[in-house]
């Protein structure tokens, strides 16, 4: 615990200083704004993510998928970066690269071209959108139901990846079918963790085993995870062969933030706040530990990690959000 604790004590005085800094923003929006910040190992700063919120309004349109909703968001990635412009520039090229292989206009797909620009930039995307494409289009053909356009990030992180087509489609398949019954129900979020389970290329039966342990012992804690929470669960249970040691501090660090107002019964969900003590300790065992767990996994980068994490923490926040509207 006393190891994360530094962590989570930036996360909440980030939030602080977001929630002053922003009050009309969604409080789960503000959570995933400071997660990021943590991730990319770069302390807040609330009038940089303002200049790119006035960056977007001149770079854009008024009706560009950049913007509306997306508009807070967007500015945050941009202010994670160096050179804001350059990277709005280099997304709104990939986004029409995009647009043009016929990936659906959505809010999520500005998300997923801004990932492409900053991890392999405008020279380097048209083969991963290309993979992209045939890994999303596997899916909807599984999953018609279920695919959208928020899962546009996580075909982008898998077409990313060393792994084949064939092996991608192929685990997805696997963990789905394999995780899919009456205690997890077949939905977008039983999708989502077959993609971040895909991600850990480790013995599928062993990682099913691993993520089923990893619920029951959750529940034996009273935390009954379910939905959208299950793909923070998931990075848990790829980062070391026997996760319980981590959802155990995950459960001590939850249970330490609850002590503070912003983050206590009345204010934050049980599971929102077990999925951000999951997101504190991912990163610090990516970025200041460097995945030097006993027996961690060796086949996951620390990139596609925390970008994994990002997007599972920006699902809880944007389920959560239409969740209360």
């Amino acid at each position: 615990m006393q190891r994360y604790q530094p962590k989570a004590e930036i996360f909440i005085e980030q939030y602080r200083l977001l929630k002053e800094a922003f009050p009309m923003q969604d409080s789960h929006v503000l959570m995933y704004a400071s997660t990021a910040f943590i991730n990319a190992q770069k302390a807040l700063n609330t009038e940089l993510i303002e200049q790119n919120r006035s960056l977007l309004k001149q770079s854009t349109s008024l009706f560009s998928r950049f913007r509306g909703s997306n508009t807070f968001r967007v500015a945050v990635e941009l202010s994670l970066t160096e050179d804001a412009e350059q990277l709005l520039r280099d997304g709104k090229a990939i986004y029409d690269l995009m647009v043009c292989e016929n990936f659906k206009k959505s809010g999520d797909l500005p998300i997923a071209a801004l990932y492409l620009a900053k991890d392999v930039g405008v020279s380097g995307a048209a083969q991963i959108i290309a993979r992209a494409k045939v890994i999303f289009d596997q899916m909807n053909k599984r999953h018609f139901w279920l695919t959208g356009s928020d899962d546009y990030i996580y075909a982008c992180l898998l077409a990313n990846s060393d792994l084949s087509i064939d092996e991608i489609n192929d685990s997805c398949r696997y963990y789905y079918d394999a995780l899919s019954d009456a205690e997890i129900k077949n939905n977008n979020a039983l999708q989502s963790v077959s993609h971040v389970l895909t991600l850990g290329q480790a013995p599928r039966a062993a990682l099913v085993a691993k993520f089923r342990r990893t619920l029951a012992q959750l529940d034996a804690n009273q935390y009954h995870v379910r939905n959208h929470v299950l793909p923070v669960v998931a990075l848990l249970t790829i980062i070391g062969k026997d996760p319980s040691a981590l959802i155990e501090r995950a459960i001590d660090l939850s249970n330490w933030l609850k002590q503070n107002d912003y983050f206590d019964e009345l204010n934050v969900d049980a599971n929102i706040r077990l999925a951000i003590a999951a997101a504190i300790i991912t990163d610090y065992h990516a970025n200041d530990d460097g995945l030097h767990l006993e027996d961690a996994i060796l086949n996951v980068t620390i990139e596609h990690l925390i970008t994994a994490q990002n997007i599972a923490v920006a699902g809880v926040a944007a389920l959560t959000t239409m969740q209360l509207n």
